[in-house]
């Protein structure tokens, strides 16, 4: 679908939409009035399957307007087609509703697929394991206690009344690493059926926040706070350990990314590329999202390059503050055509959709970025 403004297209205009790549050519010339967005024909066949389905690199699109005296310069851009077609599932909280929900690639809704454990009103932060099998999630708020979830159907697995707040989960959903909201600067190591404690993660100084597992089972990456509580604080960095759950064992801290910038402090929310040598992170002003500057970055699993997804961030493209409106990235456990997929948060406006720009009333969307 393509978006222009209200203020350049009359309700009489004539709109030529021509899209080309070496195997695939597309036009259309369309009476497409405000709010003018436009939608590749679906019949007598479906003209944006034929597109991707044909089509392997770029893809340039040209988008031209008449009014009925001047035919105005077309509008051009080079989109490029990975070779293959998304898999998996993205798993959400739907904040407004207090329940984590998840979208199917191609499904045009999500699917309210959890059953909540006896006396659970809201189900929250979350995290799902790398083969997809188990969920863990925080309840109710406050000092979110967890529990785990089979996501073949959503039935409860295990819920505990233990303090969470945001957990990390094994790639094969055996073990969990819990603990943010119970006040203390570690987190604890257990089998995500039992609350007897493996290992215990603590950091050199600071609390643990938002810790995540490699897919390959061999590392966890967190942020270590130095101000404020569980929910809100400022200032962190970003650390790796060594984790081996047969041993119990957490060994082997690094900082690899600290919070050096003099603006954007906060490092933290990091999730792992599906080969674990990358690692992408939350670098921004506040902890929370609502109204930060926030920006997502890449960093090796070392440390040793550190850079931020400027494109992915819309820097020097998106108007004012936008190209800083960018959170909680998570990678697609796996690599497709030749991509890492990193699903990340934005409070960006979105052509003639979303226009709101109040950093206090904004909304959030899920974009999809290929890195």
């Amino acid at each position: 679908m393509l978006y222009r403004s209200e203020q350049e297209v009359n309700s009489n205009d004539i709109s030529k939409v021509h899209a080309e790549s070496e195997t695939f050519e597309f036009t259309s010339w369309s009476n497409v009035p405000p709010p003018s967005r436009f939608t590749f024909p679906t019949t007598p066949q479906d003209a944006w399957k034929l597109l991707v389905g044909s089509t392997e690199g770029d893809v340039t699109l040209n988008v031209q307007r008449y009014d009925g005296t001047t035919a105005h310069l077309a509008k051009t851009q080079t989109w490029k087609v990975a070779p293959a077609n998304l898999a998996g599932t993205i798993y959400y909280w739907e904040i407004n509703q207090g329940n984590v929900v998840r979208l199917k690639v191609g499904d045009t809704a999500p699917e309210n697929f959890l059953q909540k454990p006896p006396g659970v009103t809201c189900v929250a932060c979350h995290s799902v394991s790398a083969d997809g099998s188990t969920l863990v999630a925080g309840f109710h708020g406050g000092y979110s206690p967890w529990g785990t979830f089979n996501t073949q159907d959503g039935s409860s697995i295990y819920a505990t009344d233990t303090a969470s707040g945001f957990q990390a989960i094994s790639p094969d959903g055996a073990y969990v690493v819990y603990g943010q909201s119970a006040g203390a600067a570690s987190m604890s190591l257990s089998a995500s059926t039992n609350l007897t404690p493996l290992a215990t993660l603590t950091p050199p100084a600071g609390a643990v926040t938002h810790p995540t597992w490699s897919n390959d089972g061999d590392k966890l990456a967190y942020g270590v706070r130095t101000d404020g509580n569980w929910l809100d604080f400022n200032n962190s960095s970003l650390y790796v350990a060594d984790v081996d759950a047969l041993a119990a064992s957490i060994t082997n801290q690094i900082e690899i990314v600290p919070n050096s910038d003099p603006t954007l402090r906060t490092n933290t929310y990091p999730t792992f590329s599906p080969d674990s040598q990358w690692i992408a992170f939350q670098r921004s002003n506040q902890c929370r999202t609502r109204g930060a500057l926030g920006e997502v970055w890449l960093t090796s699993a070392d440390g040793a390059m550190i850079k931020p997804l400027t494109a992915l961030n819309g820097t020097g493209v998106l108007p004012g503050v936008e190209g800083q409106a960018s959170y909680q990235p998570t990678f697609l456990p796996v690599a497709v055509g030749g991509y890492f997929w990193l699903v990340f948060e934005s409070e960006r406006t979105y052509g003639n959709t979303l226009t709101d720009t109040n950093p206090a009333s904004r909304r959030k969307q899920l974009w999809v970025a290929a890195i």
